[in-house]
Formats: C-alpha cells, sequence, structure tokens
C-alpha cells in the first residue's frame, strides 16, 4: 500500500498541472518572506536531476522589474551527503536585471534582498552546507543601475548610470567559502548603450568583502586587446559608489594593445585622440592617483617610451596633473606629428624643418598638465645633443609658449635650419618666446655662445642679447 502510494505521488509530480502548482507555491512562499511580488508563469522538474522556470518575475520595492528570467535552468550535478556539498549547473536565458537608487535615498533598489540573505545567514546553524554552481551560462541578459540623485553624464562611463546590453556570460567552478566568491570566467562580452562592446573576457575570479581580482586575464573590443593581472580593494562594497577615489587599483598589463579613441568613453576630454599603440607596465593606486614604477609605450618602430609617472585628476584630463621619469624616449618630429591628440594640432606645433634633427631620444622629467608643464633633461638628435630646463604652454591657437634655459655643445645648427654658411654652434643661453616657425616665431634670448662656425670662420666666447621677431634677428653682442 505504502509503494502504491510512493508511486502515485511520483507520476502525480510528473504531471505539468501539478509542477506548475508547486512553482506558483514555491514563489509565493518567497513573494512572503521578501515582502514583494514574485511569480512563475509555468515549470517543469525531472526529479531530481534538473529544474526548469519560465517567466520568473521579482518586483523591487518601487513596484518596478527587479528580476525577469524568460527561461531558467538549474541542473543537478553532485549531491554529496557526507561533504555537505552541492554542486550545480544554472542557465539564465533573456532576461533583466534592473536596479538603482531613487531620489532622496541612499539604499538600491534591491536592498531588501541582501537584508534577507544577511538575516537568515546570521541565524543559520553552526554546520555549513557548501553550494558551487560547477557552470553559469547568462544569454541574452541586460542590466541597469541609475542612480536619480546624480545627473547622467550622457556620452562617457558614469559608474552612477550604467545600460548593460547583449550580455553572454560562461563561468565555471563558482564556489562561495566563508565569504569569498571563487570562479573561473571561461567567457564574458557586453554591449554598453555607449557604443563600447567588451568581448572575450576570461580569466580567474576572486571576490570578497575588500578585494575584487581578476588573475590572467584577457579582453577584447572592437579595436583593443589586453591581458594581464587586476586587482581592486576598498575599505567595503559601499567604495565602489566612489570608485574614482575609494577603491585601491593594483593592474599589471602585458602587451596590451589599446586604440585611443576608445578610452574617450571613459573621459570626454580625450575625445579626438584617435591612435593605436601597446602598453605595459604595472600600475597603482585610485583612478583619480595612479602610479607607475615602470611602464614602456609603443607607436611603432619610431615613437616609444619608457619610465616611471603619477597621474592625479582622472578622468578630467584638463584639470589632470602629470609627473614622467623618462628613461628613454625615441621619436621623430614627422611620426609626432602624425599623433591624433584631443585639442592640441601638432602639426602646427611641429613645423616641418624640424624633421632635420632626425631620430631623437629623450632622457628627463616631465611635470604638469598636458598643456602647461616643466621639462628638464637631454635631448639626443642626429645634429647634437641639447640639454634643456623649460616651461611649455599651449595656448588656445595651439601655439607652443616656453620660457627656460638651453645649452648645448657642437650642435648643427646650419643643419637644422639648411643654412649652408653656418656650422656647429655651442651655446648656454635663456629663451623666452613662442613658436616653433622659424617664419613667425617671437623670442627673447640672451647668454652666451661659447662657439659658432660661420662660413669656415671659428667664433668664441660671444655674449649675446636680442629678440627674433617674425623670421628678422636682432642680435646685440
Amino acid at each position: 500500500m505504502l509503494l502504491v502510494l510512493h508511486l502515485s505521488i511520483f507520476l502525480l509530480l510528473q504531471l505539468a498541472i501539478v509542477q506548475t502548482f508547486l512553482a506558483k507555491r514555491l514563489a509565493n512562499y518567497f513573494g512572503e518572506e521578501l515582502n514583494t511580488v514574485v511569480s512563475i508563469e509555468d515549470a517543469e522538474f525531472d526529479f531530481f536531476y534538473s529544474l526548469k522556470l519560465n517567466s520568473v518575475y521579482i518586483q523591487d520595492i518601487e513596484n518596478d522589474t527587479l528580476l525577469f528570467v524568460e527561461e531558467l535552468i538549474v541542473d543537478l550535478v553532485e549531491y554529496d551527503m557526507s561533504n555537505q556539498t552541492i554542486e550545480l549547473h544554472l542557465l539564465l536565458k533573456e532576461g533583466q536585471y534592473n536596479h538603482g537608487i531613487s531620489i532622496g535615498d541612499d539604499r538600491t533598489t534591491d536592498s531588501f534582498l541582501f537584508d534577507y540573505f544577511n538575516k537568515r545567514k546570521s541565524t543559520k546553524a553552526e554546520r555549513k552546507w557548501q553550494l558551487k554552481l560547477k557552470l553559469l551560462e547568462v544569454k541574452g541578459f541586460s542590466y541597469s543601475f541609475h542612480d536619480s540623485n546624480v545627473a547622467d553624464s550622457l556620452n562617457v562611463f558614469d559608474p552612477r548610470h550604467i545600460d548593460l546590453d547583449s550580455i553572454d556570460i560562461r563561468i565555471a567552478d563558482i564556489s562561495m567559502i566563508e565569504e569569498e566568491l571563487t570562479a573561473n570566467i571561461q567567457a564574458l562580452s557586453v554591449q554598453t548603450n555607449k557604443d563600447f562592446h567588451l568581448r572575450n573576457v576570461s580569466g580567474e575570479f576572486r571576490l570578497n568583502n575588500e578585494l575584487l581580482e581578476l588573475h590572467g586575464f584577457t579582453f577584447s573590443t572592437k579595436s583593443s586587446s589586453m591581458n594581464g593581472d587586476i586587482r581592486l580593494t576598498a575599505d567595503s562594497f559601499d567604495a565602489y559608489q566612489n570608485f574614482l577615489e575609494k577603491v585601491h587599483l593594483s593592474i599589471n598589463l602585458r602587451n596590451a594593445s589599446l586604440n585611443a579613441s576608445e578610452l574617450s568613453y571613459f573621459s570626454e576630454d580625450l575625445i579626438g585622440f584617435d591612435e593605436q599603440f601597446f602598453l605595459d607596465g604595472s600600475f597603482n593606486g585610485t583612478l583619480s592617483n595612479l602610479k607607475s614604477k615602470k611602464f614602456e609605450i609603443y607607436f611603432d618602430q619610431n615613437l616609444y617610451l619608457s619610465g616611471s609617472m603619477g597621474i592625479r585628476g582622472l578622468p578630467d584630463i584638463k584639470n589632470t596633473y602629470m609627473y614622467f621619469k623618462v628613461d628613454e624616449m625615441n621619436a621623430t618630429a614627422a611620426e609626432l606629428r602624425k599623433l591624433k591628440l584631443p585639442n592640441t594640432s601638432l602639426q602646427q606645433i611641429l613645423p616641418e624643418y624640424l624633421d632635420n634633427l632626425g631620430k631623437m631620444g629623450f632622457e628627463g622629467n616631465f611635470s604638469g598638465y598636458y598643456n602647461d608643464y616643466v621639462a628638464f633633461g637631454k635631448l639626443h638628435t642626429d645634429l647634437g645633443d641639447i640639454e634643456a630646463d623649460l616651461y611649455l604652454k599651449q595656448d588656445c591657437t595651439s601655439t607652443l609658449n616656453y620660457k627656460g634655459s638651453l645649452a648645448s655643445k657642437d650642435f648643427k645648427l646650419g643643419d637644422l635650419l639648411q643654412v649652408n654658411d653656418l656650422g656647429p654652434i655651442s651655446f648656454d643661453w635663456e629663451i623666452d618666446g613662442k613658436g616653433l616657425n622659424k617664419n613667425t616665431a617671437e623670442a627673447n634670448t640672451k647668454g652666451f655662445v661659447n662657439r659658432i662656425v660661420y662660413k669656415g670662420y671659428d667664433y668664441e666666447n660671444i655674449k649675446i642679447n636680442g629678440n627674433i621677431a617674425k623670421g628678422l634677428s636682432l642680435i646685440h653682442i
């Protein structure tokens, strides 16, 4: 008789109408527990190995959609009573997750979920079951977060206003032990509403109350690719609401290929910066105060920079203070002129006669803002070396203003200016002027010409005080 009863119950549980009834009861239970609306359209069970729920809906505290999943499938992989472990496969197809912060509030519209699970965690028994997701797949999902207390930065990434579409995820070996989540991200891609497409993300993931880490990661976008390690640390999850100043970054990049045009997604000031370059190095600090003890940037074979740096003020480029200690820089005026920089015309700043310098190298320091800085160091060229200590500022017409000191020994000035009668020059002088075009530059200069060759004759120990204006020179000797 008991066997017949068990068999009858088992057969009843195979009926779709019974399975759907049980699923709806389960939804009602969680709705009452969470004090919100939870619904499931229908369900399919394959006892005890698989569960499929259709049209799963959870409402937030503002009576809007928090979660909707068109199809949710759970497969039981392993159930180990002795070790108290359960392993599952989870598939979410075609859905959305929407949350945010309402006007005048400081908590998210899904905070009741965290309150509920934190309460249950504090009251559960000491002996714990361990839940493992052997595989999580998300297909065709969307995600949004909006803080109604903060205006949206419409043209660039804003951590207070996020809209993500076409989210596809495949993550293996997800484990939650104590307060730490670990996982192996095998594939992740996402499209933002600002036409930024992140794809082919993979790496070993770790998350706890103070740490978010992605080790051995790779990812690509439409025009960029990157691999390395990322480590984010913060005092708490609340610190991520002030990501720029409260979250500490530790980033190690290996041969990253970046297209600068995509960086404008993170800062409007970078609109117009359109270059492909390669980056190696380690970077530490907050995004608003980032440092590197060693980095290398390649644009091509003739344009290279390595050294250390500190950058304070990102993502506001116009007000970002930068310090670079340059160990090595290789460039040509022609290659520099090709760079497409925001709000800067290198075509105007670097006239063609500077191509006569040939290959240039620099070692020294740059400090200041992108258009207002001090340069100190030694410039090596095919025509000779120049020691410089200059303050440089670019005005609103892209004209370069400069003030400071220059010194050189046996610099081939005639080859630079294409004047046959003019030979090498050794000088040490101070200069205050603007413009580099020899026909329009204006400058005041004073100091010493230690030696100059003109028409084959040597002239030495000349004290000068003069000015240059629109191709004309007035020099007092």
